[in-house]
């Protein structure tokens, strides 16, 4: 996205007819060893879950390339008050997530059961 010269409504429709393919190319799969997708369409989706991640993350890094552009335009001007708040809020975010990730913080409450279930992977 930050290498795009195209606006973010272009790339995130790309994205999706991206997203749309693969998921149907997954579920023509499905249908060929005999399952359902309709039944199981979050191992249908699966594969195709980080094209959804990058959609939803390209949405909220919009004001960052709006930063870096301007910059790239301006090298030696002052920067506004409004792109100042826009990466120190996009900083302070960024050092929380890695402050929550390095002390161990946890979504699963559960961590036992989602072990049991053989969704925790390898561990």
């Amino acid at each position: 996205f930050m290498l795009s010269k195209t606006g973010i409504l272009k790339y995130e429709f790309r994205l999706f007819l991206v997203l749309v393919i693969g998921t149907a190319a997954n579920a023509v799969a499905e249908m060929v060893k005999g399952k359902d997708p309709v039944a199981r369409p979050g191992w249908t989706m699966y594969q195709m879950a980080y094209v959804a991640v990058i959609m939803i993350v390209s949405a909220f890094v919009v004001p960052i390339k709006e930063v870096l552009k301007w910059r790239a335009e301006n090298p030696c001007a002052a920067t506004p008050w409004r792109l100042r708040m826009i990466a120190a809020v996009y900083g302070l975010l960024t050092t929380a997530s890695l402050v929550l990730f390095v002390g161990g913080f946890s979504f699963v409450t559960d961590g036992e059961s989602l072990r049991q279930s053989g969704a925790g992977g390898a561990t």
